[in-house]
């Protein structure tokens, strides 16, 4: 199957914001924050794993640990439906967009949680894997962000049918 007949990579091909090369690139990209965000989950896991071995009645490491489970789950299920959507839906399922959403941005906040934990702890490992993940899921999410209001704002035209005072409407966008 050609990856610009994928629903999502001919939207935006359509709205202009990108070139083909670009798009390609552009995916590249995200699937590569992807996995280098779904890897820094694994390392803090691992982490809590293994501290949690070593301290087994600690009630703080098993619900760190319980909480890193969570994020590395969400980013998984939110990951696969990404993919649903890129394949078929192109952000026009509603419910679908607020379960990615929802998903990606409870996980950046309990992200920013889990950094801010790691703080207090004395091993720099898990600090530095907090902090990567929270990095990376936030540029992943400005890149997100960024792709939709380019998309956004190449749809708003002036009006040409109204003389006074600036208007705009959606063009080329349906909502």
């Amino acid at each position: 199957m050609d990856f610009f007949s994928l629903s999502f990579p001919k939207e935006i091909i359509q709205s202009k914001v990108l070139s083909k090369n670009n798009t390609i690139v552009f995916s590249a990209i995200g699937v590569t924050m992807y996995i280098l965000t779904l890897t820094a989950y694994i390392l803090q896991k691992m982490w809590l794993d293994d501290e949690e071995d070593a301290i087994q009645s600690n009630i703080v490491y098993l619900r760190l640990k319980d909480l890193a489970t969570s994020i590395l789950s969400i980013h998984i299920i939110v990951g696969a439906l990404v993919f649903v959507d890129t394949w078929w839906f192109s952000g026009k399922s509603i419910p679908l967009q607020s379960l990615i959403i929802g998903g990606g941005s409870l996980n950046t906040f309990l992200q920013t949680g889990l950094y801010t934990v790691s703080i207090s702890f004395s091993s720099h490992y898990l600090f530095t894997y907090t902090l990567a993940a929270l990095a990376l899921a936030c540029f992943s999410n400005a890149m997100m962000l960024a792709l939709l209001f380019a998309m956004f704002h190449t749809g708003v035209e002036k009006d040409p049918t109204i003389t006074k005072g600036i208007t705009k409407k959606v063009g080329s966008l349906q909502f």
